[in-house]
């Protein structure tokens, strides 16, 4: 009898002990899961002329959710900066189109829910991005796509003219420390700035390297056609070419796309002090020309392509730029929190109405 009961004790206990340890081990399959569900970091490989950051090979892919269900439509947001900022929310998206649609009504049992991704990645153009898209789409397997580029295009590539001229390296800032602390004089430097940002800026003791760029502006960019675009990181043929491989790639794919210009809050006659603090030294007069001359290779390319495009840079121009950006004249492009919510807005907009037969049908 008390051989028996010690036969049952040891036998109810290993019983407890095997149960505890699945319910840990279903606990850590949920936690890990509900980790990688959010974010997933993948390797990204060089491409074209750009590589990826020199410091780390790698980007993240943000807010990815439950790869496992079927029944959600994925949309992945592909961009730099702007993009990686929250233009758009992607929760603030998914809220709207799960909760305020009809697609999900109308789409009856094909999909219950949306997940939209961020795989947004500063400082990137068009060639890096080509290159998230590849990787991110056979982890995802996204639905829909949406572009946004053009910001980045048009930055010098390397050398730039500061760099030549030993004025601007990552560790040696003596012309951009000195920007930061500038009072608008009379100096011929000043027409590559706004007014405005000029104002903001203090005096600074000057260095050999400032006194020459102040008072030798043609000379310290002597040679350069800011209309010629071999001088920028994408030359602009090229930026079209790569677009056009971009939509080639989803559609082999079978996934559709949305092509977007950036939120900018960009007028004529200004150049963002954000721009000349990396050497970027378009007058004022130009600079939106150049820009505009990127973001018209977007429109071309998405009528030529029959590609659906949401011009968020026509109409965040349209706008009163201070509402949507802090500091517009530093930097005009990445948006503050009403900017965020309204360029989401625009999203939910566009998706439940210019968008919304093509998604029904896929």
């Amino acid at each position: 009898m008390n051989t028996n009961s010690l036969i049952k004790k040891i036998l109810l206990l290993l019983i407890v002990v095997i149960y505890f340890f699945i319910i840990i081990e279903v606990i850590f399959i949920l936690f890990n899961n509900s980790e990688n569900a959010d974010t997933i970091n993948l390797e990204l490989p060089k491409y074209g002329p750009e590589s990826a950051w020199e410091e780390s090979p790698y980007f993240s892919l943000k807010d990815v959710g439950d790869l496992n269900n079927k029944k959600v439509f994925r949309i992945l947001n592909v961009g730099d900066s702007v993009v990686e900022g929250n233009c758009p929310d992607s929760s603030y998206l998914e809220e709207l189109l799960d909760e305020n649609s009809d697609l999900i009504r109308l789409m009856n049992k094909k999909i219950k829910k949306f997940d939209v991704i961020n795989a947004g990645l500063g400082g990137t153009s068009i060639y890096t991005q080509i290159s998230i898209f590849n990787i991110s789409k056979d982890v995802i397997k996204p639905d829909l796509v949406i572009l946004n580029t053009g910001w980045n295009a048009h930055w010098y590539k390397s050398p730039t003219p500061c760099q030549v001229h030993n004025c601007y390296e990552p560790d040696e800032t003596e012309f951009s420390n000195f920007l930061k602390n500038f009072t608008l004089q009379s100096c011929r430097v000043c027409n590559y700035f706004s007014n405005i940002a000029a104002d903001k800026i203090r005096m600074a003791q000057l260095e050999k390297c400032t006194q020459e760029i102040l008072n030798s502006p043609d000379k310290f960019l002597e040679g350069i056609d800011h209309y010629d675009t071999n001088i920028y990181r994408v030359e602009i043929n090229d930026f079209k070419k790569r677009l056009v491989e971009f939509i080639t790639i989803a559609r082999e794919n079978d996934i559709q796309i949305i092509l977007t210009t950036p939120p900018t809050g960009l007028i004529q006659g200004e150049a963002p002090f954000m721009s000349i603090l990396d050497c970027v030294f378009i007058d004022a007069e130009s600079y939106y020309t150049v820009h505009q001359m990127y973001m018209d290779i977007i429109r071309e390319v998405a009528i030529e392509q029959d590609i659906y495009l949401i011009d968020l840079d026509k109409t965040f121009t349209s706008m009163d730029r201070d509402e949507y950006f802090d500091d517009p004249d530093f930097d005009p492009i990445h948006v503050n929190i009403n900017g965020q919510r309204f360029c989401t807005e625009e999203f939910n907009k566009y998706l439940n109405d210019e968008y919304k037969d093509v998604i029904i049908n896929n």
